[in-house]
């Protein structure tokens, strides 16, 4: 069945190219349902069939998920959900660039943003009334290089997320070592660049992903390859960016080798969440908002081997983890006084898992 008492639903998206002995492949997006009380999760079933939709993003309204598509001709896709919780199909757009790796809506739900990895841009499209994507409707590109040859010889845009207000916009680039801004005029779709158009994060920082305080003037940046968690003030005017405060999303002791994933805030705003793939860990913090302090509180296993994204129930009772390689994703009850991890021991087998994203019910 869809969906019992107590029950929510949950999209994830996987990576379909790898055969992941002994679960086989994904083979697209899927929805599941997990136990408000109880953290357990069942499968609800494949619902769309569809190569590497490796991020999603729910609409604030709760009626359109978009997906983008990780592949050399990168994609972009809007499904309308249905009242069964099934994906219809919209349309399909080019994402202007190979390996899209990040897709988000801005707080009204007028405009879609894209961060292309191997392509080292951000796209911007407008959502139609009827949820349909617009062509693309500015494309920007990043350039220059790390200090890693490896990871960091050209632009790498690993996300793109509209600040709440919905006047600015921010990409984290992780081979250029910066992060930009930009202008999103919502009516159009149009990004400008900011006056202050970036900030240099450090040499070899690599930043990936970011999370926001409701009030839209802190930026929470967490670095890949540096595994450094930074608070960076924002002023609600201009949207020029402001490093405060840096801090490790590993142990002092840690000595092997890690790499910082994703990053959510409480929907409260008082606590912070990072994922380590390597360490295989999940940091919370306290979130001094004054300041922009992160004090540790936690450090907990996340339950399997690298833990990719993760996701945080619209209530914050629970949070989940899709552990890439190890094709579990795990269920953990969060504390809303202390912002705690408790495991559930409830998992959920499905091959290479690295998106959950909630839908607005």
């Amino acid at each position: 069945k869809a969906r019992g008492k107590n029950e929510i639903p949950f999209f994830l998206g996987t990576y379909t190219g790898v055969n992941h002995a002994p679960l086989g492949k994904s083979e697209g997006i899927y929805r599941a349902v997990v136990h408000t009380k109880t953290g357990e999760m069942r499968l609800v079933g494949l619902m769309a069939k569809v190569d590497d939709p490796s991020f999603l993003a729910c609409s604030p309204n709760g009626r359109y998920l978009f997906a983008v598509h990780e592949r050399d001709s990168g994609e972009v896709s809007a499904y309308e959900i249905q009242p069964d919780g099934g994906l219809l199909l919209l349309n399909r757009r080019p994402t202007m660039g190979p390996h899209p790796c990040f897709v988000s809506t801005d707080p009204a739900g007028k405009v879609v943003l894209v961060a292309n990895y191997s392509g080292g841009n951000v796209v911007s499209y407008k959502i139609e009334e009827n949820g349909h994507l617009s062509e693309p409707v500015s494309v920007y590109a990043h350039t220059g290089r790390g200090a890693d040859p490896d990871r960091q010889a050209m632009p790498h845009a690993h996300a793109f997320r509209a600040a709440p207000g919905g006047k600015f916009a921010y990409a984290a680039d992780l081979g250029t070592d910066k992060v930009y801004g930009y202008h999103i005029l919502p009516e159009t779709g149009v990004l400008q660049p900011i006056e202050n158009h970036f900030i240099h994060t450090g040499a070899g920082s690599g930043p990936r992903h970011m999370a926001f305080s409701q009030n839209g003037r802190w930026l929470f940046l967490v670095n890949e390859l540096d595994n450094a968690i930074l608070s960076i003030r924002l002023n609600v005017q201009n949207g020029k960016m402001t490093i405060k405060s840096k801090r490790s999303s590993l142990p002092a002791n840690f000595v092997g080798t890690s790499y910082v994933a994703d990053v959510h805030l409480s929907p409260d705003g008082r606590f912070i969440y990072v994922s380590n793939r390597g360490h295989n860990s999940i940091f919370v913090g306290k979130i001094n908002l004054t300041n922009g302090a992160i004090l540790p509180v936690q450090q907990i296993s996340c339950g399997g081997d690298w833990p990719r994204n993760f996701g945080i129930d619209p209530s914050g009772k629970l949070l989940l983890v899709a552990n890439e390689r190890s094709g579990k994703v795990v269920s953990f009850q969060r504390n809303s006084r202390n912002g705690h991890l408790t495991p559930t021991g409830h998992e959920l087998s499905l091959p290479k898992p690295v998106c959950i994203s909630f839908p607005k019910t």
